[in-house]
């Protein structure tokens, strides 16, 4: 997975993963770049996001990686950017992830069940990339 010392680290990892001008990631054939979530923090009506967390943002923003990966996010992506097929699954893979190895409340079945899901999400989309 990601090797981090907690799992803010791995979602801010995460978070920084999409902001990477270096890097363009596709599942399938869905593509996940900056430009998606650029285009959800500035929506004027209805953003989950701040423009701060995609515009000269703070790399080590707590609040900006567990926004981006928020629900609200999530339901914005399928009720106004539908298009955003790989972001949406690429936000709640990771996310859910690290929502189970933080939950105190899940039992540990939901809690294996949601990191196996992420790890087995990243080891199906490396084999794909080779």
């Amino acid at each position: 997975m990601v090797v981090v010392q907690d799992p803010k680290h791995a979602r801010k990892t995460m978070h920084n993963n999409l902001f990477s001008g270096a890097q363009f990631l596709i599942l399938g054939k869905h593509p996940v770049y900056y430009e998606q979530v650029r285009k959800i923090a500035f929506d004027i009506e209805c953003t989950p996001l701040y423009n701060r967390d995609v515009k000269k943002l703070d790399h080590q923003d707590d609040c900006a990686a567990a926004r981006l990966f928020s629900a609200d996010t999530l339901a914005y992506i399928i009720y106004h950017s539908p298009e955003s097929i790989g972001l949406f699954v690429y936000l709640y893979v990771f996310g859910e992830m690290i929502d189970g190895y933080e939950s105190r409340t899940a039992s540990h079945f939901e809690q294996m069940k949601s990191i196996l899901r992420g790890y087995f999400f990243k080891s199906i989309w490396k084999k794909c990339l080779e």
